[in-house]
């Protein structure tokens, strides 16, 4: 009896671990759900700067890259670029988006 209270008590303690973590992007496959954005304007800040993109139907965006958001993902982008960004997407237009992850598919 007592043997199985400990099992019980063992696999609860498994199952029942609260410090998961979200799930680190791995791989550039993670992006294949997020369109394609176009640079189309930067203007520089004191300590990040603001992308304005454009997706293939014409929806504008704007892009808060700063890189305490980032860190070691933080890249430079220059008009041209084409990229994918992951982060939080908010309403309104042009649509906000906050990055936490970018990927330049062509410069």
């Amino acid at each position: 009896m007592k043997l199985n209270f400990l099992l019980v008590l063992f696999i609860l303690t498994i199952s029942c671990n609260t410090n998961k973590k979200k799930p680190e992007i791995s791989n550039d496959e993670t992006f294949s759900a997020y369109a394609v954005l176009t640079v189309t304007e930067i203007k520089q800040g004191k300590d990040d700067y603001t992308a304005t993109l454009k997706n293939n139907a014409g929806n504008f965006y704007t892009c808060v890259i700063n890189i305490s958001n980032i860190e070691d993902k933080y890249k430079n982008l220059k008009i041209g670029n084409k990229v994918k960004i992951i982060g939080d997407y908010g309403n309104g237009e042009p649509t906000p988006i906050i990055a936490k992850r970018i990927i330049i598919i062509e410069n």
